[in-house]
């Protein structure tokens, strides 16, 4: 929507499509930080629907509570740069990564229009990392 990422669609029917939304614990889009580039796996905890989980970020990385998270320009699923949310806080998981809260700008109690994106280029770029992978 105007205000950052609701899901991505699964079918589609001529007047419908069923979307799985970002509040979904089998969805996990990739998410950076805008301020110093660290990506991470975005995920839902299924507690409260205004909130999710970056993870995969090493403790030496520096963060602030405010911090924007964006798309990451990794993923197959989302352009490059939409907004996800900013942080709200952080804390150490295992002493080597962050577990990052981060409060989602979609407010999904209030959503009622979203927009559709099409990666026109899908196919090639996840050929490509298929390839690269396989290396």
């Amino acid at each position: 929507c105007d205000k950052g990422i609701v899901g991505v669609v699964k079918e589609t029917t001529e007047n419908f499509s069923s979307v799985v939304s970002v509040l979904n614990r089998e969805f996990n889009p990739y998410g950076v930080i805008q301020r110093n580039g660290y990506e991470g796996s975005v995920e839902w905890p299924g507690r409260v629907y205004n909130k999710v989980i970056l993870k995969d970020i090493p403790v030496q990385v520096e963060l602030q509570v405010g911090d924007t998270v964006r798309t990451s320009e990794n993923s197959a699923i989302f352009p490059k740069g939409i907004l996800i949310g900013v942080i709200e806080s952080y804390r150490s998981f295992d002493g080597t990564l962050y577990e990052i809260t981060v409060s989602l700008s979609t407010d999904f109690k209030s959503l009622s229009n979203v927009m559709v994106v099409n990666n026109i280029m899908r196919e090639e770029q996840i050929q490509l990392e298929s390839r690269v992978e396989n290396d």
